[in-house]
């Protein structure tokens, strides 16, 4: 028993010796999780399409961070958020239904204001930035006029520039892995509808890995 604790006592001791090395990194990683849209209505001007559409779906990024600084890191990402189906039905005309994904891409800091009072095994984070966003509304499927004329496949698109927060944890757990979640808000408020809708903003909860790139000694 003895000789179990001091085992993992050494382990613990070395792990923290580790992650102490890696201040001044960067490293690169995916997150996968879900989305919530918090606008519900479709915009006014599109009331009478008896338009819906579904405010949750997946999230998927991808991300790159770089501690020019011990406290401070550049936040860059690319994400696929899904907004989930839509559904339009126009009287007299036909029903539509379709996918809305949204393609930011985030460019920030990080900030870990305990980076001194913590080892980097646990490291508690805020971050903020701007995006450039791109929306894409791709009709799959529906009828018009009658339920034998089909059509399939169709798209809108728009580019708007929007913001990000977020706050969430990053956990060396070797010399070249880290684990991380995080929990993002992004405005993205746009001039076009897509599906019906211009505001997708929303809130996004993901978990992923990371690679350490390069530590501060190389």
């Amino acid at each position: 028993m003895k000789f179990i604790t001091s085992v993992l006592l050494i382990i613990m001791a070395a792990a923290n010796l580790t992650a102490a090395d890696l201040d001044g990194i960067s490293y690169a990683g995916i997150k996968i999780g879900v989305g919530h849209t918090s606008q519900e209505a479709p915009d006014e001007q599109y009331i009478d399409y008896n338009i819906s559409s579904d405010q949750n779906g997946f999230h998927t990024e991808i991300f790159f961070n770089w501690h020019f600084l011990n406290e401070i890191a550049l936040d860059v990402g690319l994400s696929v958020i899904n907004r989930g189906e839509f559904r339009w039905f126009v009287e007299g005309v036909g029903n539509f239904f379709g996918t809305i994904n949204l393609y930011p891409i985030d460019a920030g800091v990080k900030i870990k204001p305990l980076a001194s009072q913590l080892s980097d095994n646990y490291q508690p984070w805020i971050a903020g930035g701007g995006s450039l966003i791109v929306g894409r509304g791709v009709i799959e499927g529906g009828s018009i006029l009658n339920p034998y004329v089909y059509i399939d496949r169709d798209s809108e698109s728009a580019t708007t520039l929007g913001w990000w927060l977020g706050a969430g944890f990053d956990s060396f757990v070797s010399t070249t892995i880290g684990l991380t979640g995080s929990v993002k808000y992004h405005k993205m408020d746009f001039g076009e509808a897509i599906g019906g809708y211009l505001d997708h903003s929303g809130y996004q909860i993901a978990f992923g890995i990371a690679y350490i790139l390069r530590t501060n000694n190389e």
